[in-house]
């Protein structure tokens, strides 16, 4: 199973039909469970959940999530079972045709002085950016949104319900038959800040433990049997060293991706080589960069526009800041070290998620 097959495949074990699911993974479990509950914790991926010793109980796989490890990108293709090279969404800063300057995937804004951008844009639909339509689906998908709000993801569904920090309004929320997804963000800004293997960081994921716990019991009776749960990380993070560099006039010339940077001017690119660390850092082509993006049939053009000439990626726990004011950060994601890429997903049944969260919070 691939990280954007997740969705799909709940969709057809609930009773759904999608093009993208894993006929493997469906075949273990159709017909035993009408919904699931997906509980994504951004950041916690399986290098964190390891280190938490993590019990393994339940349904184990052990994947790879997308290029970048970035949380626009993976929440698309997880929602719709898209690679980034179809959608497009490749960081937090991109370019899109038909808009000045660099666009901010997460807030709906452009960096650069003199950029504009229309204002039905603004903070509204990432949907509007995305370079294919999403593949059609029969079934029931809900999200619950806090946060994601800031990450437009709500305009992308037309049945949703709120949630109040990851925490249900009500379990009449839950829907009778399909799946719902809830997304906890609090570890991966606690992760940032103090770093993902802190003391700090192992309390926010027993905080979203017990917020899971909390759901399960409070489940009616007549959904405890055929409810599957769903626990993984979107992306990991790892320790980071920053490299300051006091060149924030490169800043419109560059979108940034985590730990990836997309170059779309020659004479930034020839600045920052001048001072770039090479150790710590690798550059790539666009179109040799592409390949880590996916293989789906595209708009190619659009794609490479996005991208620019090169790509900067960090290595060795290393990101740049181009700016005189570097973030105190110790954890960060966006790149292609273990740390980042690689999740763990868990199938299991009530029984088995209490068992999981008695582990983990007592």
């Amino acid at each position: 199973m691939r990280f954007r097959q997740i969705v799909p495949t709940l969709i057809e074990i609930t009773g759904g039909s999608h093009p993208r699911a894993d006929p493997e993974v469906v075949s273990k479990y159709v017909g035993d469970y009408k919904r699931a509950i997906i509980f994504l914790i951004d950041a916690l991926g399986k290098r964190q959940m390891e280190y938490f010793r993590r019990p393994k109980i339940g349904d184990i796989y052990d994947i790879k999530t997308v290029v970048p490890s970035l949380t626009p990108t993976a929440l698309l293709s997880f929602v719709y079972g898209m690679e980034p090279a179809e959608h497009g969404i490749i960081g937090g800063v991109i370019r899109a045709t038909g808009v000045k300057g660099l666009l901010r995937t997460i807030e709906g804004s452009v960096l650069g002085a003199r950029s504009s951008i229309p204002l039905d844009y603004v903070g509204v639909d990432m949907k509007a950016f995305m370079i294919k339509r999403p593949p059609e689906f029969e079934g029931t998908f809900k999200v619950a949104v806090d946060v994601l709000m800031k990450y437009g993801l709500s305009s992308f569904f037309s049945e949703y319900t709120t949630a109040t920090h990851g925490m249900l309004s009500s379990v009449r929320d839950v829907p009778e038959q399909g799946v719902m997804k809830l997304y906890y963000r609090s570890y991966d800004a606690t992760a940032h800040d103090f770093g993902p293997y802190s003391r700090q960081a192992q309390l926010d994921s027993r905080l979203a433990a017990m917020r899971m716990r909390s759901i399960a019991m409070s489940l009616p009776e007549r959904m405890r049997k055929d409810t599957l749960f769903v626990i993984l990380g979107d992306h990991g993070q790892d320790d980071i060293v920053i490299d300051g560099l006091n060149m924030p006039e490169l800043r419109p010339y560059i979108g940034v991706a985590g730990k990836v940077y997309y170059v779309y001017d020659q004479s930034a690119m020839d600045a920052l080589e001048e001072k770039l660390p090479k150790e710590h850092y690798e550059i790539y082509e666009a179109d040799e960069f592409r390949k880590f993006l996916g293989e789906s049939e595209t708009d190619e053009r659009e794609l490479r526009y996005r991208m620019g000439d090169r790509v900067i990626v960090a290595k060795d726990g290393h990101m740049m800041r181009l700016s005189e004011n570097v973030p105190k950060l110790k954890g960060m994601h966006g790149g292609l070290t273990d740390e980042e890429m690689d999740v763990r997903v868990m199938f299991l049944d009530r029984d088995e998620l209490m068992e999981l969260t008695d582990e983990v919070v007592l």
